[in-house]
């Protein structure tokens, strides 16, 4: 299962009838080739055109089967995999238009956790060195950006004292995707897509990740309601999409006849 999580929100935003995020016909078809002179072969239709919505407070999940194109999606609106067709638009820009959203500023409004919590992370750097790349990348001070490192691991559940100079071999696979949490959290992003973000735990600790993502949007929440250290509202979108054929007639509105899609609202 492949969650998107929009777990930061502008109170501005929050209060338009706009959606925070808006995918139409979203399409990516990878070639297959082979042979001695890689003629090209019929193609693998990961992605054929989905279409959603996500407001501002929002929980939007994508459910299917393994290998029905869920973590291409995910990587499509990240703009991670160069799509084929269809647009994104985030926030009333299309992404990708000269007066749209470039690629740096879609990654300053939306980060991603990755289902690989080790792959994910540099090997090389320490954890509060991790979360505070982001900041640092998008010109924030360094002592600015470790000070907020460490708020974002206290907030994740881990103790700053024992965790920041760790490196990700030395922690478990629940705290290694606690750091990818604040990773994700570092930039204030307004919208976080979470690619199967538990799948690869135990239970126990599948639990503890999903009560700590719904306990960090109560958080934010409570912090703009209050006027504290967010700046921002919270919303959240799950994401999960079942890719089962169906008739072009029983198809949702939303999504292609080629696919369907179920979406999990919460407010």
């Amino acid at each position: 299962m492949t969650t998107i999580a929009a777990p930061l929100i502008r109170a501005e935003v929050a209060n338009s009838a706009a959606p925070l995020l808006r995918v139409d016909w979203l399409t990516k078809h990878f070639p297959l080739r082979g042979g001695l002179l890689k003629r090209p072969r019929p193609v693998v239709q990961a992605v054929d055109g989905v279409s959603f919505e996500v407001g501002a407070g929002e929980t939007l999940g994508i459910v299917g089967e393994s290998g029905c194109g869920k973590s291409t999606t995910a990587r499509l609106l990240m703009h991670l995999v160069r799509l084929d067709s269809g647009r994104i638009v985030f926030d009333g820009d299309e992404v990708g238009k000269k007066h749209g959203f470039s690629r740096r500023d879609l990654h300053r409004q939306m980060q991603m956790v990755f289902q690989d919590s080790y792959a994910s992370l540099n090997p090389r750097l320490p954890v509060a060195r991790s979360v505070a790349f982001g900041p640092l990348a998008h010109g924030m001070a360094k002592r600015a950006a470790r000070a907020r490192a460490m708020d974002l691991l206290q907030a994740v559940g881990l103790d700053p004292v024992l965790f920041a100079d760790r490196y990700p071999h030395e922690l478990s696979g629940g705290q290694r995707q606690r750091i990818n949490v604040a990773r994700a959290l570092a930039l204030e992003p307004r919208l976080v897509i979470l690619d199967e973000a538990v799948s690869a735990l135990d239970k126990s600790i599948e639990a503890q990740m999903l009560n700590l993502l719904v306990d960090l949007k109560t958080k934010c929440r409570r912090w703009t309601r209050g006027g504290g250290r967010s700046r921002h509202r919270s919303a959240a979108t799950h994401r999960t999409r079942s890719t089962r054929p169906r008739d072009a007639a029983s198809a949702p509105a939303a999504v292609s006849p080629k696919m369907s899609a179920r979406r999990c609202r919460r407010r």
